[in-house]
């Protein structure tokens, strides 16, 4: 038998979130985050973390998982959920796949057949050293020169640690699910206005959510690996910004082209389907998934 799993992607402020609640409450299903930072304890605001309310609509997996601090990587995310999934469909559920860490959304919906290549983190704090450059270069140097221009460095750095250790080609994707794929599209015009929004509503919460980690011994290297809104809330709080308004600006524009990098990601992929942000996002969802489940 198939199994069925229903994702969610998309931009940051698209609203993928709240359509995922909405069907999970209308199919009974659970919802799975594949999103890199919502694994930590403590960090809400900062990670746009549904309130605690709204995760007790429904079952919600792979959030709160991990201290501030405790390393995580994308193999054990997978192994992760594939487990909460495959429990999830063992109760006779749907699990609805829901995140913007596309790595994370693509290592399950894929099947990415991973590396067993083991971390040396001195190793790999040497090469975190290096700029981008550096880093092509070497992966050049390794053999490797078809590389994506959108990977991120630190999946460079993971390209090198493979080939070092003679694991440089890819291995060919088993997907374990039959997967429908949706997101919410609206132009880039809105959806800035919807990111400038949604950063006004909680960037009070985020100063204070970032000073009490901060104060709680959390490392600023840790907060600056937290996204954009951990990073620039701890350089503000450390006097890097000469005003409140400076820093809200630098950070907005920051969203802002990390959602054109999203936008360029997601796109990518000829099997998502896109609502338009216009239509009845529920309903719309809503039939392609019950048609999707009656196949």
């Amino acid at each position: 038998m198939v199994k069925k799993i229903v994702s969610i992607v998309g931009l940051t402020s698209s609203g993928k979130s709240g359509l995922a609640l909405e069907l999970a409450k209308f199919f009974d299903a659970e919802i799975v985050s594949a999103d890199s930072r919502q694994i930590y304890r403590g960090m809400n605001w900062c990670t746009g973390k549904e309130t605690p309310e709204e995760l007790s609509l429904v079952p919600h997996h792979l959030i709160d998982i991990l201290n501030p601090g405790e390393l995580y990587n994308l193999a054990e995310y997978q192994k992760d959920a594939y487990q909460a999934i495959d429990g999830i469909l063992a109760r006779g559920k749907l699990p609805i796949l829901v995140g913007g860490t596309g790595l994370y959304v693509r290592s399950v919906v894929d099947g990415y057949n991973l590396s067993e290549a083991a971390v040396d983190q001195t190793r790999r704090e040497q090469l975190n050293g290096l700029s981008r450059d550096k880093l092509l270069e070497k992966l050049k140097q390794l053999g490797i020169t078809n590389v994506d221009t959108q990977k991120s460095n630190r999946h460079l750095v993971r390209l090198i640690e493979k080939a070092e250790v003679g694991d440089a080609q890819e291995k060919a994707h088993k997907p374990k699910y039959d997967v429908l794929q949706l997101a919410i599209k609206w132009t880039r015009e809105e959806i800035y206005d919807r990111i400038e929004k949604r950063l006004d509503d909680r960037l009070p919460h985020i100063l204070t959510e970032v000073k009490q980690l901060v104060d709680d011994g959390v490392s600023r290297e840790f907060m600056f690996r937290m996204g954009l809104e951990a990073k620039m809330a701890t350089e503000y709080l450390d006097g890097k910004f000469d005003s409140y308004d400076h820093f809200r600006n630098e950070l907005l524009k920051e969203e802002r082209h990390f959602a054109k990098r999203q936008d360029t990601w997601f796109k990518k992929d000829t099997n998502t389907i896109w609502i338009d942000g216009h239509d009845n996002c529920f309903e719309r969802a809503k039939e392609l998934i019950e048609k999707f489940l009656e196949k």
